[in-house]
């Protein structure tokens, strides 16, 4: 199983910044997220 330093669970605004920062001094941050693309969470009908 592969480490990572860093894993930010969602890719919304303050998961992308997190990770743009945290980026420019470590190598290895992941960001997952569960939509089918970054910074769009739907709310559910």
């Amino acid at each position: 199983m592969e480490e990572v330093k860093f894993l930010i669970i969602g890719a919304g605004c303050v998961g992308l910044a997190i990770g743009k920062e945290l980026s420019k001094i470590y190598e290895d941050v992941v960001i997952v997220e569960k939509e089918v693309s970054y910074g769009r969470h739907q709310q559910p009908e």
